[in-house]
């Protein structure tokens, strides 16, 4: 399901691509209606629209994952986009179920989880955020607070020590601007700091 895409406001070379996807899409010509999302992305990178369409086929396809990139982008830039939010919530929902995730942590925004995502992500541990169902309301539009962070059953115990800060790395970093660097280093090749202790 897609919406209306109101292109006033967009360049009418992206809204013949996506008219062309819609099109294929009816016809369930998914690679086609994949490859005119793409090309009107090339156009039009901020069109929450489009980014939705192209979440939507990729769903079907199988594509889970990037999917879920895509529904991410569409409500990033346009957080009241109703169909955006809910595709999203589905989407990670069917992750859930395929890659056997459990809840290991509710947050009360999407951000403050990502940044958690990220934490987990640069350790190794494959993380996913999903709605954690909760809403604000603000008129008579819905927006989506809070999130659940869910990593897989097999690496529950070493995410919830990363993310208490228990577990140690055997990562070097310079403090000054916070690179990596190696452990034998003396000073930092990005900004020149000592890296010797005090």
């Amino acid at each position: 399901m897609t919406s209306e895409y109101n292109f006033s406001d967009y360049r009418e070379e992206a809204r013949f691509h996506y008219d062309r996807a819609v099109a294929y899409q009816k016809t369930g010509e998914l690679k086609k209606t994949l490859e005119e999302c793409n090309t009107a992305l090339q156009i039009d990178w901020e069109s929450a629209y489009i980014y939705n369409l192209r979440g939507v086929i990729l769903t079907e396809l199988g594509q889970l994952l990037e999917a879920a990139k895509d529904y991410k982008k569409a409500t990033e830039l346009d957080p009241e986009f109703e169909e955006a939010i809910e595709n999203m919530q589905v989407v990670t929902s069917k992750l859930s179920e395929r890659l056997d995730l459990v809840d290991i942590a509710t947050l009360s925004t999407q951000e403050e989880a990502y940044l958690l995502k990220a934490k987990l992500e640069s350790e190794g541990i494959r993380a996913l955020v999903a709605s954690s169902g909760l809403s604000n309301w603000i008129g008579s539009n819905p927006i989506v607070a809070g999130a659940r962070l869910q990593v897989e059953v097999s690496n529950v115990q070493r995410a919830l020590d990363i993310l208490n800060g228990s577990v140690e790395t055997d990562e070097y970093y310079c403090e000054n601007c916070g690179k990596d660097v190696e452990e034998d280093w003396q000073i930092c090749p990005y900004c020149g700091d000592s890296l010797e202790e005090d």
